[in-house]
């Protein structure tokens, strides 16, 4: 991890061709295998309102609708409220 090829692809979202070509992730743990579709590539600051857990389900989605607007690829992944999100 500390030679930074943990997360190098990641950067790679930066061009609408890569995200094109690579629209899923898969997270692996021992127990399953889960495919991510991806929705949205923006690098945001360590105090950005996405990371204060104490907001609610209803706020946190209106964050994460304005990161959707600002990514840097396109995907036509339709997102809910109810829908669950991870960040890298």
């Amino acid at each position: 991890m500390k030679n930074g090829t943990m997360f190098k692809t990641l950067t790679s979202y930066k061009e609408q061709s890569f995200f094109d070509q690579n629209p899923v992730i898969y997270y692996l743990t021992p127990d399953k295998t889960y495919k991510i579709e991806l929705v949205a590539g923006v690098i945001i600051p360590n105090d950005d309102p996405l990371y204060d857990v104490t907001k609610g389900r209803e706020q946190m989605f209106e964050i994460i609708k304005s990161h959707i607007k600002n990514s840097t690829f396109t995907s036509n992944v339709t997102v809910s409220q109810n829908d669950n999100f991870i960040t890298l």
